[in-house]
Parts: C-alpha cells; structure tokens; sequence
C-alpha cells in the first residue's frame, strides 16, 4: 500500500467481518489483500480510514420471550428508578421530580416514601450495593447529598460549576474491603473517595498545578463500578471536547496509591469518542460493553463495542444494538425504544420486543417501565437465552408443575442435577432457601413457548 494514502474498509456483508485496502488501489479495482482483523491492519487504524457498506446485524435462534404484566400500585410520577435489596423479590427505588425518594415493593403492591431532598432538578438516584445509602444528585448541576435510609444521616456532596452543564454528575458508591464508600468530583478533573459511616478520606492528595505531573486536562462524568468493586470507568472528556472513557483499579487507587485516578499504572484511556456519558455497562470485573463503533470521524452508532478495561484493547465488536441504557446478565440488555436482547460472545440478537422499559433488575430477573396512572409495566423473559441439552422433557415438566416456589425449588434442584445441568446460577438459586420472589425467574427459564 502506498504510504501517505487513505484506507477503506469495507464490509463483506458477513457480521463485522471486513477487507482493507488503500484508496488508490480501490480506484484502480484491485482486490484487497489484507483481513481488517490482522494485527498489521491494527497498526493502520490511526491512518485516514473511511467505511465503506455497513455490517451485517446478526439474527440469532432463540426461544427467547419477553412476557408482560402490570402491577397496580399507588406511586408518584417518577423520573428515576433502580433496583433495590439484595435476593429475587421485585423491589425497586424510585426518584421522584421534586426530590422524593420511593421505595416500590411490587411483590407486596406497597410504595412508601422513604426520604426527600431539596435539589434542584433534573436529578439522578443512586443506591448502594447493601441499600443502606441513597445518593441524590443534580445531574447537570453542583449539588448532591446522601441518605443513610436507617438514620435519615445526610451527607453533603458538591462539586466545583465548571461545565458541569454537560457533565453528568460524578457519583458512585462501591463496597471496599467491608467499608461502605462514596465516589465523587469535587472539582472537574479530580475525584475523591470517602468512607460513609466515618467520613475518613481514603484519596486525600494535594490539589496538583497546571504543569504538574498529576494534573489531568479531563472532565469526570458519569462513573459506573464493576461488578466486583475492583474498576470503575469514568465516561468523561478532554478539551477540545473529545469524549474519552477512562478506567482503572479501585483497589490500587483505595488502598496503594491515591494517584491512580490521574496517572496510575491501571489507568487506561479506552477510546476517543465525538461524545462522551455515553451507554455503557460492565459484563464483568474486566470487560466494558460500550454503545456505538468507531471514533471522530466514522463510526456507527447502533453498535456495541467490547472493550478490555485492564490493557484497553477492543475485544471485539458487533451491529444491531440501539445506543441506548444498557444491562448485563448473561446476556445484554439494550433498553431504548424497543426492549432487545444480545449474545455478546456470538454478537448476535436474541430478543426484539416494542416495549420500552427504563430498568432492569439482575435479582428479580425483571425489567420495569417508569410508572404511570397507578401502574407499573413489568417485563419479564422466558425461555433459555442458549441451547442446553440438559433443559430435558422431564425438568421442564418439573418446573411446569411447581405452584409454590418457596418450598419446592428443591426438587427442580434434584431434577437439573439429575439431568446435568450446567448452569450454576440457576442451580444455586434452586438451592437457596429464601425468601424469594412472588415470580420465580428459575421458572420462567424452563418455561415453554
């Protein structure tokens, strides 16, 4: 290939599969010779590469079925909702407009108010991993405050007002070695932890100057936790505004070295985006599932990009999902305007359904729309996301007939070891004595079409 010149990369049609090959070639018909997946097309990404075609959006077999149901409850309009307790019941909190904390128990049809703040809004609620503590925060704005939902205790959050309009607020709560701890911005390119029930500052660090080695030219937004508590992303910016999602260790930035939001050797700068707070989840302690593919200058939108938090490395990519919130639970969730469900490892759709939810709730196995008039649309699956030779006649007949899941998720326990089942969520779950939920996900699993 000539050196100096553009590339193309065109798509064959098949998945994300493509060809590269360099603009003076394509114009004189010559085939392309190199597999955009070599290590040596990897070495040409920074060079001047334009898409040619579109990928493939892959439709894979599936028995899976979005089942829906309304639950009446009395509840304020709300404008933010998260799942709430630990185990499978269907508990949720919600945020209302002017500040008012909702907890949903729509197992029992119960709302009741458990705390309010006087906030400006738009605001965004965020619950600890145990529901001790709520945090309700201006999305754009300076100002957030914590709730310890025992003792009504409030903490104060701010935040300096710099381009806080665009930025969404930095916030996070993470448990750390048995020690409930809060995450957040107090000035634009600096983070602070804090232990909840002593106020100890766990990163406490001299405010570094411009020019030296520690500051950073980077905006914190939106920060998500994985699910282990080990990393965090920061789905932030730099000037000139570039969108760059940063991750690095909680652990080593908690316990070893209080620089290693800024510059540690975990910190990666994981792409460079034209936006940044955008969709994006965790699908374990090490791989980030990110909205859209490509960078400034080309890219799609409706895409998912898997992402290696540790090295920063593009794990791999596929077409079809909406940028919209995003879920993970063996399978990726995509909750915009219609409700779709992806295998991640095969990069493939499982699931479209028109229904819209706001949330999902890895405990209870459910998605939940944001009330309206008295009710509550509740989204729940059924069928198995990926072929199981041990989901035999006679296991399904078992959960079929089981009409009291608190006492007889054993025998289906008995059933799926018998049939050697593989799944070990789903075994342990038939193994747990409780309580569980009204609606027994374990079921709806093995539930036929």
């Amino acid at each position: 290939m000539p050196a100096g010149h553009g590339f193309i990369e065109r798509f064959t049609g098949a998945g994300v599969e493509s060809e590269l090959l360099c603009e003076a070639c394509a114009a004189n018909g010559a085939a392309a010779t190199l597999d955009a997946n070599d290590e040596l097309v990897a070495r040409v990404r920074d060079a001047r590469v334009r898409f040619e075609g579109a990928p493939q959006v892959i439709e894979l077999a599936s028995e899976l079925a979005l089942e829906l149901h309304d639950v009446e409850i009395a509840c304020p309009a709300l404008t933010d909702l998260k799942p709430f307790g630990a185990g499978d019941r269907s508990r949720w909190l919600g945020l209302t407009a002017d500040g008012r904390v909702v907890e949903l128990d729509l197992d029992r049809r119960e709302a009741r108010e458990l705390a309010r703040v006087a906030i400006p809004a738009p605001l965004e609620l965020h619950v600890s991993s145990r529901g001790e503590f709520v945090a309700v925060v201006a999305k754009h704005g300076t100002r957030g405050e914590i709730v310890e939902l025992a003792t009504d205790r409030r903490i104060a959050v701010d935040r300096a007002g710099y381009h806080e309009d665009v930025c969404r607020f930095p916030f996070a709560f993470v448990a750390h070695r048995g020690r409930d701890v809060a995450i957040f911005a107090p000035e634009w390119n600096r983070l602070a932890a804090f232990d909840l029930r002593t106020g100890e500052a766990l990163t406490a660090r001299p405010t570094p100057a411009s020019g030296d080695r520690h500051y950073i030219d980077y905006f914190h937004c939106g920060l998500d936790v994985s699910p282990g508590g080990t990393m965090i992303a920061d789905n932030g910016w730099v000037w000139q505004p570039l969108g760059v999602i940063a991750t690095w260790n909680l652990e080593r930035w908690l316990d070893d070295n209080v620089w290693e939001s800024e510059d540690g050797l975990s910190r990666r700068d994981l792409d460079w985006r034209e936006d940044w707070d955008v969709p994006l989840c965790w699908l374990d302690d090490t791989r980030l599932a990110i909205a859209g593919h490509g960078d400034m200058d080309r890219s799609f939108p409706t895409a998912i990009d898997i992402v290696d938090a540790r090295t920063g490395k593009l794990v791999r990519w596929f077409a079809g999902p909406d940028a919209a919130e995003l879920a993970f639970d063996r399978v990726l969730f995509s909750l915009g305007e219609a409700t779709t469900v992806w295998d991640v490892e095969r990069g493939g759709g499982l699931l479209r359904s028109p229904h819209r939810f706001a949330r999902y709730h890895a405990g209870a196995k459910q998605f939940a729309a944001l009330p309206s008039e008295g009710r509550i649309a509740i989204g729940t699956l059924r069928g198995l996301d990926a072929n199981a030779a041990w989901a035999t006649d006679r296991v399904r007949a078992v959960a079929a007939s089981i009409d009291d899941p608190e006492a007889q998720l054993g025998i289906l326990g008995d059933a799926l070891d018998d049939a050697g089942c593989t799944d070990d969520e789903l075994l342990a779950h038939c193994r747990k004595p409780g309580p569980h939920g009204r609606h027994c996900w374990a079921l709806d699993r093995l539930a036929r079409r």
